[in-house]
């Protein structure tokens, strides 16, 4: 626990560096930091895996190339650091799932689970990784085996770290899973029962998804109102949090999908402006997967309105 705590804070005494922000990005001073502070080998690799995913949220690319560059050296070790091994795999596992490539995310994160379970890593490390490997399971449609996975997760949350960030986690990811089998109701209970949890911890990432994802299930639910509400507070939060361009590209999304399904003419430059700002983050991080839930946004948007050679366009 010292050890995540000390390499958490280094973290933070690196990016909050005032030359950070002037000359270059928080990861990129991180990187060098590392390599200037006194941390064991083992230690620095851990930090760079850190810092991987925090850089995943709005530069998937250099975040892929730290933690293969993490995998790559650790391999090279005389002596085999398998949990830093694991770390990277599971890094490398939540950029494929985020990037739409399901099966290799599975593959990865199976492949961090052996290292981990080798390394006799802690009991927490393998219910995270079961759980991010669920998730990706739930991407695939296949919402029964990630459900009983994840409730298993939540369960050993539940028990040995109550009302902790991975309790919170567990809980939220299992609401979008509920969410994925049509369940509304007993979805938006995990959902605020994730909330009840975030709201007393330092963690205003999570805390936008939360809104985000009670957006998601109220407008499901024909809530529009309270789900637009929801919507704009998330957006509010992520753009506050700074660096999570890729969450902010996914609300301004959302808005544009309800305004969508209002179905009304009022509301078109609305959908369409949405549509577009969503679009133009996504181009600007180079993510495809959202670059193409957008352009398909606005394909079917311009279809509704008539407008068929543009929206031919957009789909071609």
């Amino acid at each position: 626990m010292y050890r995540y705590l000390r390499l958490f804070f280094l973290f933070l005494s690196f990016i909050f560096s005032p030359i950070a922000f002037a000359q270059k990005g928080t990861w990129q001073l991180a990187l060098e930091k590392k390599e200037q502070t006194k941390l064991s080998e083992e230690e620095k690799f851990a930090l760079a895996c850190y810092i991987a995913q925090e850089v995943k949220e709005y530069d998937m690319a250099k975040a892929l190339q730290i933690a293969n560059g993490v995998l790559k050296e650790a391999k090279r070790k005389r002596k085999r650091l398998l949990c830093v091994e694991g770390e990277a795999y599971s890094v490398i596992a939540e950029i494929y799932r985020l990037q739409g490539r399901p099966f290799e995310a599975i593959e990865y994160f199976e492949k961090a689970l052996t290292l981990f379970r080798e390394g006799k890593s802690k009991e927490k490390v393998i219910q995270c990784t079961l759980r991010n490997k669920a998730f990706a399971y739930s991407s695939l449609s296949k919402f029964d085996s990630a459900q009983r996975v994840l409730i298993t997760s939540l369960d050993w949350f539940r028990k040995h770290e109550p009302n902790t960030r991975e309790h919170a986690i567990s809980l939220l990811m299992l609401g979008v899973n509920t969410l994925r089998l049509g369940r509304y109701e007993e979805a938006l209970v995990y959902t605020f029962s994730a909330k009840k949890i975030l709201d007393t911890l330092p963690d205003s990432y999570n805390q936008a998804r939360i809104q985000n994802n009670i957006g998601l299930i109220q407008k499901n639910m024909g809530h529009y109102v309270v789900a637009m509400q929801s919507y704009l507070d998330a957006l509010q939060k992520f753009e506050k949090v700074g660096d999570k361009q890729r969450a902010v590209s996914m609300v301004l999304l959302n808005i544009g999908n309800l305004y969508a399904s209002l179905r009304d003419t009022a509301y078109n430059q609305y959908t369409l402006t949405h549509y577009d700002r969503a679009h133009g983050i996504a181009v600007a991080i180079k993510d495809t997967v959202q670059i193409i839930a957008c352009i398909e946004a606005l394909a079917k948007a311009k279809a509704m309105q008539g407008n068929f050679a543009l929206a031919k366009k957009y789909y071609n």
